[in-house]
């Protein structure tokens, strides 16, 4: 009997090890893809300033500016101890499914959903730098990095099978 559940347990460490193994080959990058900056350009309303992508804003509020704070979103998100712990889970998950018969592109997927998801909700937790008393009376909000929330719905992600 010992050396049946001796076996079953190395064929499910094998069987996980291929499944992360598998789910390694692919990156799952997560934030504003070059693939969607284009999609996202708008020019501003007087047509005075030139438009910038969503991935341009993120940048200016992720790394900040000569006249904008920084206002980190992106890096945080997956560098906080229950970030990494919410994206080992969603790996986790990801490599059982794989282990249970879905596609491991499925399986990316969902780790992606999860990354896009925890980024958005870490969004909405930003309050600090706040914002100038000019932002704040041409948005009517003092909430940093929420106007029309345009923004945070641009956050997605893309799979690519890794070279």
């Amino acid at each position: 009997m010992a050396g049946t559940d001796a076996k079953k347990l190395a064929k499910e460490m094998l069987d996980w090890s291929k499944a992360l193994e598998l789910l390694g080959k692919i990156d799952i990058l997560v934030g504003f893809p070059k693939e969607e900056a284009e999609k996202t350009r708008r020019p501003s309303p007087d047509g005075t300033s030139t438009p910038l992508s969503n991935a341009e804003i993120a940048a200016l509020q992720e790394f900040g500016s000569d006249t904008i704070p920084a206002r980190p979103f992106l890096r945080p998100t997956f560098d906080a101890p229950d970030g990494q712990r919410q994206v080992n889970k969603a790996f986790a998950v990801a490599a059982k499914q794989i282990m249970d018969g879905k596609r491991v592109e499925d399986g990316a997927k969902l780790v992606g959903v999860v990354a896009q998801g925890m980024v958005r909700k870490f969004m909405k937790s930003v309050t600090d730098p706040p914002n100038s008393p000019q932002t704040i009376r041409l948005k009517q909000s003092s909430k940093p990095l929420t106007d029309t929330g345009q923004l945070a719905q641009a956050v997605t992600f893309v799979l690519r099978k890794k070279r």
